[in-house]
């Protein structure tokens, strides 16, 4: 039972949006939490890159080379929770103005995470990416509980 000055409507909508925004963020966190927790730290060379097409555009997740570790010689893919598109493209076959950018990046060297089982690789640059990308799904989340919480006590 609600109190009395708290109107049921506007006090289900923002429980619905803390909801939505909460599970959202949590979501995205553990996705981007995966690789680091169920793999082991490698170095990464970037070979080349894919295109990404979808609906939101086009993304450019590189492809990396293992330098070292139990996975060394293997060729693994960016894991990159925000494109899940089936359709690539190497950037050796798509020439453009963006891709012969890419192509400058090819060979550089980085630091990151290699799944020990699926070809997927992170580097640490994209964690730190994905988890600033994240954290304002949770955080209005978490904003929108307290503002709950406190429309419900006042």
């Amino acid at each position: 039972m609600l109190p009395e000055h708290v109107d049921p409507v506007v006090f289900a909508i923002i429980c619905l949006f803390a909801a939505v925004f909460s599970i959202a963020g949590l979501v995205m966190l553990y996705l981007v939490l995966r690789v680091p927790r169920q793999g082991h730290r490698a170095k990464l060379r970037i070979v080349d890159f894919e295109i990404h097409v979808g609906g939101e555009g086009e993304a450019y997740p590189p492809v990396y080379e293992v330098l070292d570790g139990p996975r060394a010689g293997a060729i693994v893919r960016s894991y990159n929770f925000s494109s899940k598109s089936s359709s690539t493209v190497r950037t050796t076959s798509y020439p453009n103005k963006k891709t012969e950018k890419l192509k400058l990046r090819v060979g550089r060297e980085t630091a990151g995470w290699v799944h020990p089982v699926d070809d997927k690789g992170l580097s640490t640059k994209n964690f730190v990416f994905q988890v600033l990308f994240a954290m304002p799904f949770l955080l209005v989340g978490v904003g929108a509980i307290a503002l709950a919480v406190r429309m419900y006590f006042r």
